[in-house]
């Protein structure tokens, strides 16, 4: 029987969505507690500008304030400034399109994501490449399936030692903690754009911007969970050994690398003596430890099997493929168009933001491929 735990989440996330939107967009409760100011660091003329026409006042964030804001700050400003501020727009604009030249396939996410959600997360925030073709994947009504209702991956882990050992546990986490610290730099990039800029058509929403890499993140929870849902079944296996994993081992597996299933919890006891009272007592500790000698295996490779339906008329993988990419397709026009309209960053600020965020993926990237 499948299970309905991924499909009960896909809605509850469909839900937090929606909820996110409403509050967030509609009833804009945050407009007085998240902080903005026109103008980033470079623009020391227009935050001047902005001075002199209150917008440290949080009234004139509201509705319908925020408009008379904005022309009263490019009113007070020269020719130069302005032409600065447009420079700056266009190039904020282009952000969304630099990084998808080098953004991972959808496809590729996913399966990252089975196996490291966290690196996902990470490499999904500058955004997810698009599609050649995205009605590629429609077809006429009740054809035949272009593809098997299988599909399987492999995905090689990296290694810094044959076998596991404090080494590699460590160089391991040093890799992941090093992305997550790289994708926190990006989204602090991202949040002092967003308190600086003005988006002209709906100002006095507080998060226009900042939700950019937030909806890519959550397509990255929604692609999992759609797989889950439509799916039949999703196997991790060994590709030279008939040893079959659960989710939870194949999180820990890039760390404990190991794949023959030898280690095991073992709950250990630590003596600890109480002079003072002369007695004796023992702490429970967890402990790894091998139940079997090495076998000859010298496999480093998850295999993913992941099973749809065989009804030659449901179209699944193609339905699947068509609705995750729609919805990245979705995202980029969402960033672009959002990023075309926000004013106040000038043409200095909005190439530091740029070149932050394509270093910042191209090291994220770099990492983790190689480690």
């Amino acid at each position: 029987m499948r299970n309905a735990l991924p499909s009960l989440l896909l809605g509850l996330l469909f839900l937090s969505v929606g909820a996110f939107i409403g509050t967030i967009h509609g009833l804009r409760p945050l407009s007085n507690v998240i902080k903005r100011f026109p103008g980033d660091a470079h623009s020391v003329t227009t935050r001047e500008k902005a001075l002199e026409c209150h917008a440290d006042d949080p009234e004139s964030w509201g509705y319908d304030a925020c408009s008379i804001l904005i022309r009263c700050i490019l009113e007070s400003l020269d020719d130069l400034f302005k032409s600065d501020l447009t420079i700056g727009t266009t190039i904020l604009g282009l952000v969304p399109s630099i990084l998808i030249i080098a953004a991972a396939q959808p496809e590729d996410i996913v399966r990252l994501a089975l196996v490291s959600p966290h690196r996902a997360l990470a490499v999904s925030i500058f955004g997810i490449s698009l599609s050649p073709s995205l009605y590629v994947r429609a077809t006429p009504l009740k054809s035949e399936l272009r593809e098997d209702s299988k599909r399987t991956w492999d995905i090689e882990l990296s290694r810094f030692t044959k076998r596991t050992s404090c080494k590699h546990v460590a160089c391991k986490a040093l890799a992941d903690l090093s992305i997550l610290a790289m994708a926190s730099v990006a989204l602090w990039q991202c949040w002092i754009v967003n308190s600086a800029a003005m988006v002209q058509w709906l100002c006095e929403s507080p998060l226009l911007l900042f939700t950019w890499p937030l909806a890519n993140m959550t397509w990255v929870v929604f692609a999992v969970l759609l797989l889950h849902s439509m799916a039949e079944s999703i196997e991790f296996k060994n590709p030279s050994m008939d040893i079959s994993y659960a989710w939870w081992e194949v999180l820990l597996l890039p760390y404990t690398l190991d794949f023959e299933k030898r280690l095991k919890l073992e709950v250990k006891w630590i003596p600890i003596s109480a002079s003072s009272i002369g007695q004796m007592f023992e702490i429970p500790y967890l402990c790894l430890v091998t139940d079997r000698p090495a076998g000859s295996s010298r496999t480093y490779t998850i295999r993913i099997i992941v099973k749809m339906s065989e009804d030659l008329y449901t179209l699944k993988w193609q339905m699947y493929f068509f609705i995750i990419e729609f919805c990245a397709i979705g995202i980029y026009f969402y960033a672009t168009f959002v990023l075309l309209s926000a004013v106040f960053i000038g043409a200095v600020g909005s190439v530091r933001f740029g070149a932050m965020m394509a270093g910042l993926y191209a090291a994220i990237r770099f990492v983790q491929c190689v480690f």
